[in-house]
């Protein structure tokens, strides 16, 4: 078989984030994303991933979440669902997914079963359904919205404002961005994926 592509992760090279941040600080300057702005395919590099889900994520250790907590995640594919997601594991925290499509109904259920501290959404309508939900949901603290919204009843904080958040939070503690996953193991949860629940209440694993 021809080789394709560049080996560049062995099996003894640490956690996802590991591999992750190896590859922001090897090739920095290369793609690592397409992002679809107007009709045109523009790169996103892997400086500027390594930039967003280092914000992400001191972002979200200023509001306190930190190793095993649950964050969910709410909305379909897009760079900031995959920013946010590496942001959660750097963190030692557990991803959430939650499929986009889910009613309100299942969402409530996952983040109650999950007891989920954040959850991050991609519009108002999917705000609402947490919203609908969060008087029964003790455990969760802040629900941030992807897309920006001028409506706030039913969010805490816009990506752009955990943004700040992280830049912030790493400029006071003097921290780099390794220090958040230095004592990961590769023995740590990182996700907890829900099933359809056709047969039954969804089952996380």
């Amino acid at each position: 078989m021809s080789q394709t592509a560049e080996t560049f992760v062995r099996q003894d090279e640490g956690t996802i984030v590991d591999v992750f941040h190896k590859w922001v600080t090897r090739k920095p300057g290369h793609a690592a994303l397409l992002e679809k702005r107007g009709a045109v395919w523009q790169p996103v590099t892997w400086r500027e991933f390594g930039k967003r889900v280092a914000e992400i994520a001191f972002g979200l250790k200023s509001l306190g979440v930190g190793k095993a907590d649950r964050v969910a995640l709410f909305a379909e594919n897009r760079l900031e669902w995959t920013y946010a997601d590496l942001a959660i594991l750097a963190l030692g925290a557990i991803s959430v997914p939650i499929y986009a499509t889910s009613s309100a109904d299942q969402v409530s259920y996952i983040l109650e079963h999950s007891a989920a501290k954040a959850i991050f959404v991609n519009t108002v309508q999917d705000a609402a359904k947490v919203a609908r939900a969060r008087p029964t949901l003790p455990h969760l603290e802040k629900v941030i919205i992807f897309s920006a919204a001028a409506q706030r009843e039913s969010f805490d904080l816009t990506l752009e404002e955990i943004y700040q958040l992280g830049r912030e939070e790493q400029a006071s503690s003097g921290a780099r961005f390794t220090d958040l996953f230095a004592d990961l193991s590769l023995d740590d949860l990182s996700s907890i994926m829900y099933t359809s629940g056709t047969t039954g209440p969804p089952k996380g694993c």
